[in-house]
């Protein structure tokens, strides 16, 4: 009998964009350009984050928001288990990729973050990557087949308005845009907010 000790959440839904929202996110890296200091530069594999790190309190974003807001709610109660009369995730940076022809979105995980979370804009979403951290062993046996308990990635496939949530320590990246349009996501990090802790244990903490 095999059990699993222990399991990493991968939360994936569809959302609902219109048009209009579509069409101010494709443009709206001409309104960050503009703002944007002159040392900022792009991230090393090319790909263009914007320099706003607060994009969902446009207010053209908040119906978006609010849909982020009640998927992160879910997850809170069916995944993490939070007592949400106490403690919620709040969402505390949000941010617009956008990979043109030839960049990539380097491997990472997301410091100062509890969850964080993609909204996939365009129709060419390619695989997000997820690595295991750390690998199973720096041993590299030959494998006759690849399982949940011996690989040290797993690539999920993504569609255009799909959403996803994952533990923001987990190190993930997205290969390289060889399709001629830009490809194009929405970024977000989240933190508790709320009561942490006991105070007869010396572990409170509470964060406003």
């Amino acid at each position: 009998m095999i059990k699993d000790l222990f399991s990493v959440p991968l939360y994936k839904e569809t959302i609902s964009i219109s048009q209009d929202e579509t069409d101010f996110i494709f443009n709206y890296r001409n309104i960050d350009v503009k703002n944007k200091p002159e040392n900022y530069n792009t991230n090393s594999q090319g790909n263009y984050g914007t320099y706003k790190s607060t994009v969902l309190e446009i207010p053209e974003l908040f119906n978006i928001k609010k849909q982020i807001e009640n998927h992160i709610t879910r997850y809170s109660n069916e995944v993490l288990g939070l007592h949400l009369d106490y403690v919620r995730l709040n969402i505390t940076q949000s941010w617009i990729n956008y990979n043109d022809k030839d960049t990539s979105h380097h491997t990472h995980s997301h410091a100062n973050s509890i969850v964080s979370g993609v909204i996939y804009i365009t129709d060419n979403p390619a695989d997000i990557i997820f690595y295991r951290s750390p690998r199973n062993t720096e041993l590299e046996p030959p494998l006759k087949t690849l399982t949940l308990y011996n690989s040290d990635l797993y690539s999920v496939s993504i569609d255009r308005n799909d959403i996803i949530l994952f533990p923001s320590n987990i190190m993930h990246g997205v290969d390289t845009n060889k399709d001629d349009h830009v490809r194009i996501s929405l970024s977000f990090n989240t933190f508790y907010k709320g009561k942490l802790g006991k105070d007869t244990l010396k572990t409170y903490l509470e964060i406003i």
